[in-house]
């Protein structure tokens, strides 16, 4: 999204990263590490904390920081798009490598909802909905998923917690 203000022309997204992680009971979530990047005369600025986004493109659009500028701020930001990275460690047969997927928390965390039998305690409704969602994941959605859950499950063990059976659709049918 493009805005102009006072010949100042701000490129702004949001953007982050993503882990599966875990209380150390028996839940599964994602948390998301999300920064707001601003792009101005092609130099980039990473503005981290979510509460400090409107200032920070206030500043950066010349503005005074106040109550209205702010409230603008927010509504321009609101309206940026949303792109989350997924970043997970993988193992092949020729080693190890990382792999980098598009995706949102909403999306995993549907698919993540769906493999651990979760959803199940959700509202007929709620159940239909991430069903629906985690059936138009990816493979590589599902495979950032299992990968999450399987290294949690490996800490688990090793700290003697409990660990969540789950099951990844086959893809191979």
């Amino acid at each position: 999204m493009t805005t102009q203000i006072e010949d100042l022309e701000l490129d702004v997204r949001k953007k982050g990263s993503l882990k599966i992680t875990s209380s150390g009971y028996e839940d599964r979530w994602t948390l998301a590490d999300i920064y707001l990047e601003i792009d101005t005369d092609d130099v980039q600025f990473r503005v981290d904390g979510s509460s400090q986004w409107p200032a920070a493109y206030c500043k950066l659009a010349g503005l005074p920081v106040n109550a209205e500028n702010l409230r603008r701020a927010r509504e321009i930001i609101a309206l940026a798009p949303f792109a989350t990275t997924i970043t997970y460690e993988f193992i092949h047969e020729h080693g190890r490598g990382l792999r980098h997927i598009r995706s949102s928390s909403h999306r995993l965390n549907a698919g993540i909802n769906v493999a651990t039998g979760r959803a199940a305690s959700f509202s007929p409704e709620g159940a239909q909905e991430a069903a629906k969602i985690a059936s138009d994941l990816s493979r590589d959605e599902w495979d950032a998923i299992k990968d999450g859950l399987e290294r949690v499950n490996r800490d688990h063990e090793r700290l003697g917690r409990p660990v969540v059976a789950f099951t990844i659709p086959n893809f191979q049918e």
